[in-house]
Formats: structure tokens, C-alpha cells, sequence
């Protein structure tokens, strides 16, 4: 069994404050899961010393991330297929969380996968369609224009999944 910390869109600078939330969950994974736009280098190798972790590079994120980071990630664990990409390109009419979800829905369109992670538009989202789950775990630092932060944990078994989100209001 693994626990999984899934979060994205953290967009912190090198003033690195994770809510305490955060943290005390971060103790209890084996691995984090961040899909991009940690916007700072520095976010990226702090989250790096805590635990495992798998990342992809967001559209805020500096050139070092861009160059260090691939833009999508295919990565099993314990028989699940997890795909991880941010989501960000170009709208077309819909809402912003429809457009992010329609294009995590083609970035893996062609893959095996049973779960896809993405995130960019700070909305968490959690959808099964055609047999594979999205999830989008919203921001556990910058929330934008939704009530809450969140950030979500997934245990993984056995090519099963479960998927819980937390959310809080501050930190």
C-alpha cells in the first residue's frame, strides 16, 4: 500500500510557508504528487527533501523547472497507471475548469492510464469518465477564487485507488 499527498498550484515564492494541515499529512505519506506551478525552484527542491516526489513543470514555473521537470508524467504504482500534467493552454468558450479538464482528458487520451492528476486551475475536480478518474486537487496555498485550499491524499493498493480531499479556509 502507498499514501500519496496530491496537490498542485502552490505558486509560493522563497518564503515557504506549506499550512500546518499540510504538514502533519505530509508525515504520514510515502510520496508527493505535485502537478506544476510551484512558480519558485526553491518550493520544488524543499517538497523534494520531505518525501518522494513526482512532478510535472506548470506555466507559471520558472526556467529551471521548465528545464529540469517534463511537461507530462506516466508513473505506476502498485498497479494503478497515474498520468500527471498541469492542464494549461488555450480556452476555447468554456469555463476555465472545463477547458483545464479537456485537455488533461487529451494529454493522456492515447495512454493507458487509470487516473489522471492535473491541476492549474486552482478548482478541485474530481470526475470519472470512460472508466478513467480526474483529479484535479485545487491549491493548498493559493486558492484564487474558491472558498477553500485543498489538497488531496490517495491510497493506492493492489491496482486500487482511493481518493480523499481536504479542504480548509486558512492557514
Amino acid at each position: 500500500m502507498k499514501r500519496i499527498l496530491v496537490m498542485s498550484d502552490t505558486h509560493l515564492s522563497r518564503d515557504i510557508t506549506l499550512p500546518d494541515i499540510l504538514l502533519k499529512h505530509l508525515n504520514m505519506v510515502d510520496i508527493v504528487i505535485h502537478a506544476g506551478d510551484f512558480t519558485s525552484y526553491e518550493v520544488y527542491n524543499y517538497l523534494k527533501r520531505l518525501k518522494p516526489l513526482v512532478a510535472c513543470w506548470g506555466n507559471n514555473d520558472d526556467w529551471r523547472l521548465k528545464q529540469e521537470l517534463p511537461d507530462k508524467v506516466l508513473v505506476p504504482i502498485e498497479g494503478v497507471n497515474i498520468g500527471l500534467c498541469h492542464g494549461h493552454g488555450i480556452s476555447i468558450g468554456l469555463s476555465r475548469a472545463q477547458n483545464t479538464l479537456n485537455r488533461a482528458i487529451t494529454t493522456f487520451s492515447t495512454q493507458d492510464v487509470n487516473l489522471v492528476i492535473f491541476g492549474h486551475s486552482h478548482k478541485c475536480q474530481l470526475e470519472e469518465i470512460n472508466g478513467v478518474t480526474y483529479y484535479n486537487p485545487g491549491s493548498a496555498t493559493n486558492k484564487r477564487f474558491e472558498p477553500e485550499y485543498s489538497f488531496g491524499i490517495i491510497t493506492v493498493e493492489a491496482g486500487k485507488f482511493d481518493i480523499k480531499t481536504y479542504f480548509y479556509k486558512t492557514y
